[in-house]
């Protein structure tokens, strides 16, 4: 039924059709089209996985390289 509707539904801004998409992003938060959150759950095991690479290696990583990596991983998140 759901994709039966997707084929009715035609949303216009300025005379141009919106598409439709099988995700999207908001308030940080990934929602795909199922409401399963699979992209989110995926997204944030990465970012925990980045921060534990960080954190075990604390040590032998210098100030500035620390710094860049950090802001790196919050830029990736625009």
């Amino acid at each position: 039924v759901r994709h039966n509707l997707k084929n009715l539904m035609k949303i216009k801004i300025d005379g141009q059709v919106l598409a439709f998409t099988t995700h999207a992003k908001n308030l940080g938060l990934y929602i795909d089209e199922d409401l399963r959150f699979h992209d989110h759950v995926q997204h944030v095991t990465k970012e925990c996985y980045v921060l534990r690479i960080l954190f075990t290696n604390k040590k032998i990583l210098n100030r500035n390289l620390k710094k860049d990596l950090c802001q790196r991983l919050v830029l990736s998140k625009i």
